[in-house]
């Protein structure tokens, strides 16, 4: 009944993004259309636009430019199936998965699919994922 609940729960919230996310597209994609109509009739009202170079080490650089590199985010997925667990569809040792999320920083997120697994195989991995303050996604 749990299961149920948070499955509903969960495509609930997918179908309330999906269409968040395409109103917002569709708005965003006619604000554009209209700056991009603006735009299109200044350029052709000021015909002699000059384009200016700055002088060598005064600028002139993308000031928008991030210095900082993006942090990538990690997703690990793994398959508790019955009592052994699976990753990149291979069966794998549950030492060898506490290596790999030890190994893992902050940003990863370990997503975890049950597939009939034992309640002490699942909430074994579960409990390391929270213990190791990793990011869970359960399905």
């Amino acid at each position: 009944m749990r299961k149920l609940l948070i499955i509903t729960l969960l495509l609930s919230l997918s179908i309330f993004n999906l269409t968040a996310c395409t109103d917002e597209d569709s708005e965003k994609d006619k604000n554009a259309t209209t700056e991009k109509n603006s735009i299109s009739s200044d350029i052709n009202e000021n015909s002699s636009i000059s384009e200016s170079t700055a002088i060598e080490g005064e600028g002139g650089g993308n000031e928008n430019k991030n210095n900082e590199e993006t942090e990538k985010i990690k997703t690990i997925s793994i398959t508790v199936s019955e009592n052994k667990y699976f990753y990149d569809n291979k069966s794998i040792e549950f030492e060898d998965i506490l290596d790999m999320l030890k190994e893992s920083d902050k940003n990863t997120i370990v997503e975890v699919t049950e597939n009939n697994a034992t309640h002490k195989a699942y909430d074994r991995l579960i409990d390391k994922i929270k213990e190791l303050e990793l990011s869970l996604i359960e399905k």
